[in-house]
């Protein structure tokens, strides 16, 4: 599901009701907000989601956010649902010949 519209016009609090309602409903489900405001806040984000489902990293160098959807795609990983908020900037989630975009660790 996607929610597209202008800055501004409440898509943050439409998605904020849903995962309240799913909660309320379904609490089998565990629900993940991540904010796309920057890379930093993303991967913060991922980061908070890995301690939550008490993931460890098994190297230094391995990264939280393929940790993190390895872990989603996985039938272990239960029921959730996933917001990704304030996803604007199409750089940032499909990435560019540089660098991959957000896109490559949603499960």
């Amino acid at each position: 599901m996607a929610l597209v519209g202008l800055g501004g016009v409440g898509k943050t609090q439409i998605a904020l009701r849903f995962a309240y309602r799913i909660k309320e409903k379904r609490p089998e489900y565990s629900i993940f907000w991540v904010p796309v405001l920057s890379v930093e806040t993303a991967e913060r984000a991922y980061g908070d989601m890995a301690n939550k489902l008490d993931l460890q990293k098994s190297s230094e160098e391995e990264d939280v956010k393929n940790l993190v959807r390895q872990h989603l795609s996985s039938d272990k990983a239960g029921k959730w649902l996933l917001i990704i908020d304030n996803a604007d900037d199409e750089e940032l989630i499909f990435g560019s010949a540089e660098k991959p975009g957000l896109e490559e660790y949603l499960p």
